[in-house]
C-alpha cells in the first residue's frame, strides 16, 4: 500500500512517500531554501575561463553559476564545421545572457546553468536551441517512429522536443496546441530578457508543486493525507481535472504535526545519523566528505546459522538495499565508495550490483555503477542535481571548527514552528520560548511579519528570551 503524506501548514513545506509503511522519499521546499532548478534569469557574464571553456555568470542568486560553452545557445545553432569556435568568440565579460538552472549552489559550487531553455508542458518538454527530438522508450516503436515524423513536420529551426509518454493517446491537434503554447511562453521569456536588468527572474518553477503532481500521476490506488486546507482543496480540484479517481485524497485536521503523528519526524531525525542499523546487529556507516561519500558495510552482532560466505553475502545483500534507499532520502550524490564486507565469489559480487541496480530502478538522477576495484571497493557515480539532506538540514558546527554538523538555525526555525502549530487553540495568553538570536531571527521574519502572523493563527502571543549558547538552539518555556 503507497502512502504520500503531505505536511503544508508552515513555512516549509514537506511531503513524503511510503510503501507498505517504509519511507522511500521526502522532499521539502521553504522560501529561505527554495530550489532554483528551472528558474530562468537575466544574467551577466562575470568571468571568461578559456581553459575551462566556460564561463561564471552572475545571476542574482548568491554565488555565480557555471555555463560551459557546450550550454550556450550560441554554441548550440553553429554549424558542424564551426564546432571549434573558441568561446572567448561566443561570448564577452559583461554581456547579459538568458539563463536557466540545472542544479543548485551547493556550500562550496555555485549553480549549474545553462543557455539551452527547456520548458515543460504536459505531454512535452520544449527545448529552444536544442535540434533534438526524444520520445519516451515506453511508447511503443510504431508509435514512436509516428511522433517523431509529427514532431518534425511541426518544429522550427533550432527547437527541440522531448514528448512524454502521456502523449501516446493524444491528437496531433493537441500536440501542435501544447507545442504552440510552449514557444509562445519562450517568446514571452525572450521579450522580457530584452528588457531585464541583470538578475531578474524571468520565469519561475515550481519545482515542489510539480514533483507532488508526478508523484501522483504515478501512483496507483494510492493514500494521500493533507494537512492544510488549501493544498487539500487545490488537489482536489486537479484530480477532477485530470481524472485522477485512483487517488483518495483526504485531509487530515489534528492538532498534532502530521509527520509527528505518524512517526515520518522519527525517520526523518535518523537520516541526518551516519550509523544506518539493519536487522540481526549488522549495520553500515556513512561519510559524506567534500570530494566523495564512503560507505562501510560491517556484520554487527550478526554471526549467521551457516557457513562464512553465505553470512557476509547475505549482510551484503541486505545492505545493498538499505544502501540504496539512504542514497536517495539522503539525496547522496558524486562519487561514492561503498565497502561491502569483502566476499570471494564474483558471482556473489555480480549479484549485489543487480541488487543495486533493481533498487535505484525509478531514481531519476542518474546512477552509474562502475564496479569493484581491486581494493574491493564498489564505485558508483549519482548526478548531482540539488543539496544533499545533510547539506540543507544542517550547518557546520562553530564549536569543533567544522569538524562536525549540528542543525541549522533555519531547521530549527520551522521545527519550532510546526511544534506551536500543535498547542493552537489552546488555553493560553502567552508562551515563552528561550532561544538563541539567529534561530529567532529566522523564525520572526524582516520586521517580525513571520512571528506577527503566527501569533494570530495560533490564538496566543510569543515572548522570546534570549538563549546564550555557541550552537542554535530553543527551549520552550511556557
Amino acid at each position: 500500500m503507497k502512502k504520500i503524506i503531505i505536511n503544508h501548514r508552515g513555512r516549509e513545506k514537506r511531503y513524503a512517500v511510503l510503501e507498505d509503511g517504509k519511507l522511500i522519499k521526502v522532499a521539502s521546499s521553504n522560501l529561505l531554501q527554495e530550489s532554483l532548478v528551472g528558474n530562468i534569469y537575466a544574467g551577466r557574464v562575470e568571468k571568461v575561463i578559456k581553459g575551462m571553456d566556460a564561463v561564471f555568470v552572475d545571476f542574482g542568486q548568491g554565488r555565480n553559476g557555471f555555463l560551459h560553452r557546450d550550454q550556450l545557445y550560441a554554441y548550440r545553432v553553429l554549424k558542424t564545421d564551426q564546432k571549434a569556435t573558441p568561446i572567448q568568440s561566443l561570448v564577452k565579460q559583461g554581456e547579459k545572457v538568458l539563463v536557466q538552472v540545472v542544479a543548485d549552489e551547493t556550500e562550496l559550487k555555485g549553480a549549474k546553468l545553462t543557455g539551452i531553455v527547456e520548458l515543460s508542458g504536459e505531454h512535452l518538454i520544449y527545448m529552444a536551441g536544442h535540434s533534438h527530438i526524444g520520445v519516451s522508450k515506453k511508447i511503443p516503436q510504431e508509435a514512436q517512429k509516428f511522433w517523431r515524423k509529427t514532431a518534425q513536420q511541426y518544429l522550427l529551426e533550432n527547437e527541440g522536443v522531448l514528448i512524454r509518454t502521456s502523449m501516446q493517446n493524444k491528437s496531433i491537434e493537441e500536440f501542435v496546441s501544447e507545442l504552440e503554447q510552449l514557444r509562445k511562453t519562450y517568446q514571452e521569456i525572450l521579450g522580457k530578457f530584452r528588457t531585464a536588468n541583470s538578475g531578474d527572474l524571468l520565469f519561475y518553477k515550481d519545482t515542489y508543486l510539480e514533483s507532488i503532481k508526478a508523484e501522483l500521476k504515478s501512483s496507483h490506488d494510492t493514500e494521500v493525507l493533507v494537512d492544510e486546507s488549501g493544498m487539500f482543496r487545490a488537489l482536489k480540484k486537479w484530480q477532477e481535472e485530470e481524472g485522477l479517481y485512483n487517488l483518495s485524497i483526504s485531509f487530515y485536521g489534528e492538532k498534532e504535526d502530521i509527520f509527528s503523528a505518524l512517526h515520518i519526524e522519527n525517520e526523518l531525525s535518523k537520516l541526518l545519523k551516519n550509523v544506518v542499523w539493519l536487522d540481526e546487529g549488522a549495520y553500515f556507516i556513512i561519510e559524506e566528505n567534500e570530494a566523495l561519500t564512503t560507505i562501510d558495510v560491517n556484520t554487527g552482532k550478526f554471526i549467521g546459522k551457516t557457513d562464512k560466505e553465505k553470512t557476509i553475502f547475505d549482510t551484503n545483500i541486505r545492505a545493498a538495499k538499505e544502501i540504496a534507499r539512504q542514497i536517495q532520502l539522503r539525496n547522496i550524490s558524486g562519487i561514492i565508495l561503498i565497502d561491502f564486507i569483502n566476499m570471494k565469489s564474483t558471482v556473489n559480487k555480480e549479484a549485489i550490483i543487480q541488487t543495486l541496480k533493481q533498487n535505484f530502478a525509478n531514481d531519476r538522477n542518474g546512477l552509474h555503477i562502475l564496479g569493484f576495484t581491486e581494493l574491493g571497493f564498489l564505485q558508483m557515480t549519482r548526478k548531482r542535481q540539488a543539496p544533499t539532506l545533510l547539506e540543507k538540514k544542517t550547518t557546520s558546527c562553530k564549536v569543533c571548527s567544522g569538524t562536525g554538523r549540528v542543525l541549522s538555525a533555519e531547521s530549527l526555525a520551522f521545527k519550532l514552528e510546526r511544534e506551536l502549530f500543535q498547542w493552537r487553540g489552546l488555553d493560553f495568553e502567552t508562551v515563552v520560548v528561550e532561544a538563541t538570536d539567529d534561530v529567532i531571527a529566522l523564525f520572526s521574519g524582516v520586521n517580525k511579519i513571520f512571528k506577527e502572523r503566527l501569533e494570530k493563527e495560533l490564538g496566543f502571543l510569543l515572548l522570546f528570551e534570549r538563549m546564550e549558547k555557541e550552537i542554535p538552539s530553543y527551549k520552550i518555556k511556557l
